[in-house]
């Protein structure tokens, strides 16, 4: 048999590649066919995001989901198809109101995004619309301004890993049928009720097994009440979880699953300035490493429960301008590897007085703290601080304005404040030898 030279043997290669490629275009059009003909049996129609929202403005106030056969579609005017054949899924519409019909289910290839940012929308059906495959629901309803009401019991929300603000934003939204909400998938809740008008809301419903992240989860909502019963199994951070919710009154939390893995609860409660009393029940902080501005202008806040801060090394600003405690005793804490207390429990610049007359800081341990700088700023009102001798880390100390405006601040042996020791120099016992501004725990 002869040899065929290099250029033969690309030529063949040549022809072998086209008829793959020839194969292939076949078999994918063939497929695509065939699972064309199992959603008609089915019944079900697959709607695209992007032919959706060309054909349905942001300035449409209703929109409905519906079954075509039994619809009254007289006064509507067909303008377009929003799924690939261009012949099942139809959009009929009446100034701004706008009809999604099908005689098939109509599910969505992508419930990301899909009604964001529509905040003329007042009013929205779903009965007609299944998100059984659905696993992104970040962003979907954001910003419906508009809307007071959802009616979700048709969601199939079993696949769902992500509803990153979902329903953030939602200003006026005030009311949610959670019944049928699966949420053992979900890993991301960030944002989930941002700036909502919820007033109160029942979480015994939603599963949160797996879910990770609640960063900013009610931030800046209009909760009054929130008695939360989770499962934390997987929880690792609450950053901002009620960050500025003004009209939040009391938190209780009951965690079904404990919260071992969670390590950041920064800024968590940060400016809920009308809440009275945190209750952490058997909440797990022992991870938690900074807890930064956690409770940052509380105003009100004069009562809370005990919680581990075995791991903690940021307090900075934690209590900072919590007016209304007047005695306040942080014994339970652990503090032997906080880094910073800059700001633990100053006031603010130029607002009110602090209420502090007593602080209990008798299990702290600063030994690995380089940061005191207004650590007591503006305490006026505080008397006594019952502490044992606070050392701190090698290097560089800041203490700077530690106890600056603490002028009714006496030792526990009688040694009063002066404007001429206001850093870590006096943060100690106060005794005859050594005077300083603390008063040794009892025994």
């Amino acid at each position: 048999m002869a040899t065929k030279t290099k250029e033969e043997l690309l030529a063949d290669l040549k022809i072998l590649g086209q008829q793959k490629n020839e194969m292939g275009l076949a078999l994918e059009t063939f497929l695509t066919d065939m699972l064309d003909s199992v959603e008609t049996i089915l019944g079900v129609q697959t709607l695209r995001q992007t032919k959706f929202k060309a054909l349905v403005p942001n300035t449409a106030t209703k929109i409905s989901f519906v079954k075509k056969t039994g619809t009254d579609l007289e006064e509507f005017t067909k303008i377009g198809y929003a799924d690939d054949k261009e012949s099942y899924i139809e959009i009929w519409q009446k100034g701004s109101e706008y009809i999604v019909c099908s005689d098939s289910t109509i599910q969505p290839d992508n419930c990301k995004e899909l009604f964001s940012y529509r905040r003329s929308l007042q009013e929205l059906n779903l009965v007609n619309f299944d998100t059984t495959y659905s696993e992104d629901m970040s962003n979907m309803f954001l910003q419906c301004g508009n809307i007071t009401n959802l009616n979700l019991v048709t969601f199939d929300t079993s696949k769902v890993r992500t509803m990153n603000n979902m329903f953030g934003s939602c200003s006026n939204l005030e009311n949610i049928d959670f019944s049928s909400f699966n949420t053992a998938n979900v890993e991301n809740m960030d944002k989930m009720f941002y700036a909502t008008a919820f007033k109160n809301l029942d979480f015994f419903t939603l599963d949160t097994t797996n879910v990770k992240s609640m960063n900013s989860m009610f931030s800046f909502s209009q909760l009054e009440s929130a008695n939360i019963n989770f499962k934390g199994g997987n929880l690792t951070s609450c950053k901002s979880m009620f960050e500025q919710c003004s009209s939040l009154k009391n938190v209780q939390f009951n965690w079904e699953v404990n919260t071992t893995k969670l390590t950041d609860v920064q800024s968590m409660f940060r400016q809920c300035t009308n809440l009275e009393a945190i209750d952490f029940g058997n909440m797990d902080t022992s991870k938690v490493t900074t807890f930064y501005n956690c409770f940052q202008k509380c105003s009100k806040l004069s009562s809370i429960t005990p919680f581990s801060t075995a791991s903690a090394t940021n307090m900075g600003t934690m209590f900072a301008e919590c007016y209304s405690f007047t005695e306040l005793d942080l014994s339970f804490m652990d503090t032997s590897n906080v880094t910073t207390f800059n700001g633990f429990i100053q006031k603010g610049y130029g607002a009110d007085l602090m209420l502090l007359t007593t602080l209990n800081l008798s299990s702290f341990d600063t030994s690995k703290a380089s940061n005191f700088g207004s650590m007591f700023y503006g305490c006026a009102n505080l008397t006594t601080i019952y502490a044992n001798d606070f050392t701190h880390a090698s290097g560089n100390v800041n203490s700077y304005n530690m106890f600056d405006g603490c002028t009714s601040l006496v030792g526990g042996n009688g040694t009063t404040y002066s404007s001429s020791h206001k850093d870590f120099t006096y943060a100690r016992v106060d005794t005859a030898e050594t005077p300083g501004y603390f008063t040794a725990p009892a025994a």
